[in-house]
């Protein structure tokens, strides 16, 4: 299993927890792996996941959707789509809906083709807020 970890945690992202449009978003992690889960499969057994872990707070007065649009990828070869999985950290379901003043830890998934280099950077972009480069580094 492939397993990379984050360095520098992320700068602006994890600092400041500032209003990304309707959503705080506070990276906790980043990770490759070739796992899967019983929400997140591999369109191709050769593909793996690029991982991101955050805290998501909904600073509206109501709910919000969407939430695989908050983030977005950039720097990285071979995604199989540009909108990632979304799933609960606690507990691996997908989930599609956060509610005011109920933050989550969720997951962002992107599976990338196993053809493309895993990357030892890439751009993380907060829609409507903040972007912060990432450095990933074998552990």
């Amino acid at each position: 299993m492939l397993l990379f970890a984050v360095t520098g945690l992320i700068g602006a992202l994890v600092k400041s927890g500032q209003h990304q449009g309707p959503w705080r978003v506070n990276v906790v992690s980043a990770t490759v792996t070739t796992a899967d889960t019983s929400s997140l499969q591999r369109k191709d057994p050769a593909n793996r996941w690029l991982l991101v872990k955050a805290k998501v707070e909904v600073t509206d007065m109501s709910s919000h959707t969407g939430l695989g649009s908050v983030l977005r990828l950039s720097g990285v070869d071979g995604l199989v789509a540009q909108e990632p999985g979304v799933l609960l950290a606690r507990d691996g379901s997908r989930i599609d809906r956060l509610h005011p003043g109920l933050p989550e830890v969720v997951t962002f998934a992107w599976e990338q083709a196993g053809s493309a280099p895993a990357p030892q950077q890439f751009t993380l972009h907060v829609i409507g807020g903040s972007a912060a480069n990432v450095t990933v580094t074998a552990q």
